[in-house]
């Protein structure tokens, strides 16, 4: 285009959460998770275009002693396939709550483009409920 020729740009409102993405505290994991944003976090969105990562781990915690890394990317929990916040909320509430079963969770993450697996024990109680 010529220099001074107008041209019209199609600018549509985002809510926040579109753009940074939405997140959940896994409370009882003493870890933050955050969906995978392109804008936000580019070099996790390059190893995986929709997901969820680790935003925060808190330490002392169970994800960290479990090696769990902030910018883990979550593929599975369990075996279950993560492609969401919605996913890790439903997963996270439903082991939780399961008195039965041995307090431990098996993670399944990407890392740098590796493949990692974490087994995370979440019997110990880190301050919380």
């Amino acid at each position: 285009s010529e220099a001074g020729d107008e041209q019209n740009a199609a600018v549509a409102p985002m809510e926040k959460g579109h753009v940074e993405g939405d997140d959940f505290d896994c409370r009882r994991w003493n870890m933050t998770v955050k969906a995978i944003n392109e804008f936000a976090n580019p070099l996790l969105h390059f190893f995986r275009s929709r997901g969820v990562f680790i935003q925060a781990v808190k330490n002392p915690g169970n994800a960290v002693t479990a090696g769990l890394r902030s910018g883990d990317i979550i593929l599975e929990i369990d075996g279950v396939e993560v492609d969401g916040i919605d996913d890790i909320r439903r997963i996270y509430e439903t082991i939780v709550a399961d008195g039965k079963r041995d307090k431990k969770a098996v993670f399944t993450v990407l890392r740098s483009g590796l493949k990692y697996y974490h087994v995370l024990d979440y019997a110990p109680r880190y301050g919380q409920d």
